[in-house]
């Protein structure tokens, strides 16, 4: 980013997200299991889509949802650092979180600056899980792994992306709606040693989540 501020703001934000994945993340994936599948993720894009809008409104650039989420995926694959944990519960999280963040900028752009809310929560709410979708099977090819493409193709279409998506807009639509998005400023939004901080206690609950 072509401004020294914003790019402290993003990696702030950023870090912010990746501690909710690490610390709320972590919880609502306990709580999913004796509650519907899904809930953790449903839960979670509200928070990311909060950062998100965060972003903007502290920086004024759409392009900073994409930088944000490319700082919160990031902090997701320190985990690869960890031999016990499994290569893909590493990258599939690290394809999500960049997955929204692209949707997310997609959306913004055609529908958000015409007011119309609902049209942007439900259009990322499936194109992430298309992105995303279309970014692990990449991924398992490159790596050498067939298990994904055995999956059916029309209930990973109909569930994970129409079904899952369109009720995942619905869980979305409050935060795009709202008009009470926090921003970073004064001195957060500018000390570079304070993003530091930031990014590193990030990293550190991220892999604490994983070995607690």
């Amino acid at each position: 980013m072509e401004n020294k501020n914003n790019l402290v703001s993003v990696l702030v934000i950023g870090s912010l997200w990746g501690i909710a994945e690490a610390t709320v993340g972590y919880l609502m994936h306990v709580i999913s299991l004796f509650t519907f599948y899904g809930l953790s993720g449903m839960i979670m894009s509200m928070i990311a889509v909060y950062f998100m809008r965060m972003a903007v409104k502290t920086t004024g650039k759409v392009s900073s949802i994409f930088y944000v989420s490319l700082v919160a995926a990031s902090i997701k694959l320190f985990d690869l650092a960890l031999p016990f944990l499994p290569a893909t519960k590493t990258i599939n999280p690290a394809i999500a979180i960049l997955a929204e963040g692209l949707a997310v900028v997609f959306a913004w752009n055609i529908f958000f600056k015409k007011e119309r809310t609902l049209v942007v929560s439900i259009t990322a709410g499936i194109g992430w899980r298309i992105i995303y979708g279309v970014g692990v099977v990449l991924f398992n090819l490159l790596s050498g792994s067939t298990s994904l493409l055995s999956a059916p193709l029309l209930t990973f279409v109909l569930s994970f992306i129409l079904l899952q998506g369109l009720i995942n807009g619905l869980f979305i639509y409050p935060v795009f709606a709202t008009k009470k998005i926090h921003s970073v400023t004064g001195k957060l939004a500018t000390s570079p040693v304070f993003a530091a901080i930031t990014f590193v206690i990030a990293v550190s609950f991220e892999i604490l989540s994983h070995i607690i």
